[in-house]
C-alpha cells in the first residue's frame, strides 16, 4: 500500500473491516517487514536527555515516518494474533517494532535508558518517554 495521510508507509493489507454499533473490527492479513534506512538519515545529533524532549520529538517523529514506523511506535497497529495470523505477518511486525525500537533507544541518552530498559514494545517505550518528559516540560512552562 501507499503512504498514507500521516507520511508513513502502510505495512498490513486489509482483509475485511466489519462495524456494527458497538465494536469495529479491524482484520490484518500482511503485514511485509520494513526496508531499512540508512543510518546517516536515522541518527539525532543530540540524544534524548531531561533538557529538549520537545526538540528531540520532532527529529524523532520525523524519523519514524520515514521509516513507516509510526503504526508501531504509537500503537495503531496491533500485533496479529499468533493463532490466526499468518506466521510470516506475526515474525514482520515483531521485526518492524524491534526496528522501532532500536531507533527510539539509539537516540536517547544512557540515561534515559533507565526508563525504557524493560519494555518490550516501541509503543510501550515511546508511552514510557512521554509520560515522563510532557510532565516535566509541563512543569518548566509553569515554573517559566
Amino acid at each position: 500500500m501507499g503512504p498514507n495521510p500521516s507520511g508513513s508507509s502502510m505495512t498490513a493489507s486489509l482483509a475485511s473491516i466489519s462495524v456494527s454499533s458497538e465494536v469495529t473490527t479491524l482484520v490484518i492479513t500482511n503485514i511485509t517487514k520494513l526496508p531499512r534506512e540508512g543510518s546517516n538519515i536515522t541518527n539525532i545529533r543530540d540524544s534524548l536527555d531531561d533538557t529538549h524532549w520537545v526538540i528531540w520529538c520532532e527529529h524523532i517523529q520525523r524519523i519514524f515516518a520515514l521509516c513507516g514506523v509510526t503504526p508501531y511506535v504509537y500503537g495503531t497497529l496491533p500485533h496479529p494474533d499468533p493463532g490466526t495470523a499468518n506466521p510470516e505477518s506475526v515474525a514482520a511486525w515483531d521485526c518492524n517494532d524491534v526496528y522501532a525500537q532500536i531507533l527510539i533507544t539509539n537516540s536517547i541518552s544512557k540515561d534515559q535508558m533507565v526508563h525504557v530498559s524493560r519494555l518490550n514494545t516501541a509503543y510501550d517505550i515511546w508511552r514510557s518517554l512521554e509520560a515522563i518528559h510532557k510532565t516535566r516540560d509541563y512543569q518548566v512552562a509553569i515554573a517559566i
